[in-house]
């Protein structure tokens, strides 16, 4: 049960970061395939402990932290190369919600870079907040 719950908000994470960083784009015509994304990076997310302790390191916070980025990352890649074909990763401007404007414009590169730390993190953190 703790493994569905992990995979659900971790895919509720995919959607919140999507609707977040405006430089990812994801067809909204195949709700089934974004679904399906979604619980893939769930997944992934779910695996990072299995991974942690397959390599021998130790499963902690910042440990944790390290490998849901790098994981987030590559999923994040598959889909600014169109491996999923669900989506692109484009330029993104990003507010800082002050009234004055864009303050940051960001190529894809970096957006793919900004939205990779946000799901890591946010994962990571998620996680270590579930169990405190």
């Amino acid at each position: 049960m703790r493994n569905l719950y992990i995979v659900i908000v971790n895919a509720l994470l995919f959607f919140f970061i999507v609707k977040v960083v405006n430089g990812v784009h994801i067809s909204d015509g195949i709700l089934a395939a974004v679904i399906i994304a979604a619980l893939i990076f769930g997944g992934l997310m779910l695996s990072v402990p299995a991974l942690l302790k397959f390599f021998k390191m130790n499963v902690n916070v910042w440990s944790k932290l390290l490998l849901s980025i790098v994981l987030s990352f590559i999923f994040f890649f598959m889909i600014y190369n169109g491996v999923l074909g669900i989506g692109s990763i484009g330029r993104s401007e990003i507010s800082l919600g002050l009234g004055i404007g864009s303050a940051l414009v960001l190529d894809s590169i970096t957006t793919l870079i900004f939205a990779s730390l946000a799901s890591g993190i946010s994962s990571a953190g998620l996680d270590w907040l579930a169990k405190a």
